[in-house]
């Protein structure tokens, strides 16, 4: 047989576009879309997404958290324009907690759900909630932005839309009843620094403030007014509420456009290798910019309308897309009882778009849901060998498991190519590039092939395309139908069976 075999990856790596195509790792690639890298190195579709039923009037802005009831009912708490509403996830069924305010976050505790409304321009006036006894004005509750329970009492922060005075404070109730708040029971963060509290989180004996550009934790033995605020970050904060989730007594935070986990207070870039896009439109009807959700054993980060996911258990990062759907789901939050279908949490989100009435529902296992996705992986550019001599692809090879028709790309990556005149016609002075090489033009050999034959069994494909090249990269792309019938799809490996040819006999090759 002609050619050695050489294996092309598996991508435990996941992605990397900080570096260009042909320097990233062996173990790493280009693009990997709707993709996750599973602990022995392959590659698994994700599960889908589907619709999940939704009130029938009213903008949704979030998903605030959850609530189960004492008789085992969980409920997911939204809050969709001017009402807070509640979805039973039992029986699908709605029902309205409060028909007036803008609500923006919540809490658990004494078996009653109690909601921060937002201040626009008021200082006080929240409630709580319990399915049986119904909704409850607190009118004497600070309104805000974030809230949290630590050591039996209630913290809000304030907020800018609230008082400019107290855009650094947070407030808190009296031990053991969040029905009961005074004016002067409240503690300042760095007062005057013009840096906005964005989340309070309860974690690690200690509250966690994250502002604008800076983090502190706040914590105390007897009593608030004698704690301690310490400042653990002076440059990184978090974006807004939904930008911070706890796996395993690790923080993920979004700041900006990166990802940092938090250990021990050491704080580690967790996409360091995969700078997030910038979407340069971002219309009026969109809420927050970024977002972070945990999945199962994945964190889920929004960016504008970019998701990107995080193993981890594998520590590799991919995109998801839901573009073929137009799903534009936010942050996602978890339905604490297990799904006996598939033994794995069910999880849900809103729409980051206020003017789409969507609710979205998400199962993490082999179930998936009737929504379609395109799977693509791009590899590096692999040279084979030395980089100064051309080689000799014979044939090159998929082992993998799907039933979905896939596209199969080879794409030599080469220097000289004969540019014709009327190429050029419309293209940009600007857009040219030198007169050896003014255009970079694509060749690719492509072929495609459905596995197992329209059964759910693992396959090697063979691609009998012969070429000539120096470096070499490999595509592959197939639209996923996620029904409950169609097999999973996932990539074992790909070979390449090559020989080296000659040395390059240019100057420049």
């Amino acid at each position: 047989m002609p050619g050695q075999p050489v294996k092309i990856g598996p991508f435990v790596g996941g992605m990397n576009t900080y570096s260009g195509p042909t320097v990233i790792a062996d173990n790493e690639a280009v693009l990997l879309q709707n993709l996750d890298v599973d602990l022995d190195g392959s590659l698994l579709a994700r599960p889908g997404v589907v619709m999940s039923a939704a009130p029938a009037t009213g903008a949704v802005s979030h998903v605030l958290g959850t609530f189960r009831a004492k008789t085992g009912e969980v409920y997911i708490i939204t809050s969709w324009g001017v009402s807070v509403r509640a979805f039973n996830t039992a029986t699908s069924a709605w029902s309205t907690i409060s028909a007036t305010g803008d609500y923006t976050a919540c809490v658990q505790y004494a078996d009653s759900l109690w909601l921060v409304r937002k201040p626009s321009g008021v200082t006080q006036g929240g409630g709580k909630w319990d399915p049986v006894a119904g909704y409850t004005a607190v009118a004497n509750m600070p309104r805000g932005f974030s809230c949290c329970i630590y050591k039996e009492r209630m913290f809000i922060s304030a907020s800018r839309n609230n008082d400019d005075t107290s855009i650094n404070r947070v407030k808190f109730s009296n031990a053991a009843d969040p029905n009961t708040w005074t004016v002067t029971d409240y503690f300042d963060v760095n007062a005057g620094d013009g840096d906005d509290i964005t989340k309070i989180y309860s974690y690690d004996s200690s509250i966690v403030i994250f502002k604008s550009d800076s983090t502190y934790i706040f914590a105390y033995e007897s009593s608030p007014t004698k704690g301690i605020v310490q400042k653990v970050s002076s440059t990184i904060g978090a974006n807004n509420a939904f930008s911070v989730v706890e796996y395993e007594n690790n923080l993920f935070v979004m700041h900006e456009a990166n990802v940092y986990r938090i250990s021990n207070w050491n704080w580690e870039q967790a996409n360091l290798k995969l700078p997030f896009e910038y979407r340069n439109v971002f219309g009026s009807g969109e809420m927050e910019k970024s977002s972070l959700s945990l999945l199962g054993n994945r964190v889920l980060a929004r960016y504008y309308d970019k998701y990107y996911v995080l193993g981890l258990k594998t520590g590799a990062w991919s995109q998801w897309d839901f573009s073929l759907k137009g799903y534009t789901p936010s942050e996602f939050v978890t339905n604490p009882n297990i799904n006996a279908l598939v033994g794995a949490p069910n999880y849900y989100a809103a729409s980051y778009v206020a003017t789409n009435q969507q609710f979205y529902f998400f199962i993490d296992g082999k179930f998936n849901t009737d929504e379609d996705f395109v799977i693509k992986l791009v590899t590096k550019s692999y040279d084979f060998g030395p980089s100064y001599s051309f080689k000799r692809l014979y044939w090159w090879g998929v082992d993998i498991l799907g039933t979905a028709a896939t596209t199969f790309k080879v794409i030599p990556n080469v220097y000289a190519v004969p540019v014709k005149w009327g190429q050029l016609i419309g293209v940009p002075i600007p857009s040219l590039g030198t007169w050896g090489r003014p255009l970079e033009p694509a060749i690719d050999v492509t072929d495609a092939a459905s596995g197992g034959g329209g059964t759910a069994y693992r396959t090697f494909i063979k691609l009998l395309k012969g070429l000539r090249f120096r470096q070499l990269q490999f595509t592959l792309e197939a639209t996923y139908k996620g029904l409950n019938s169609t097999a999973a799809y996932r990539i074992f490996s790909l070979t390449a069976h090559v020989d080296s040819k000659q040395t390059v006999s240019k100057k420049v090759s």
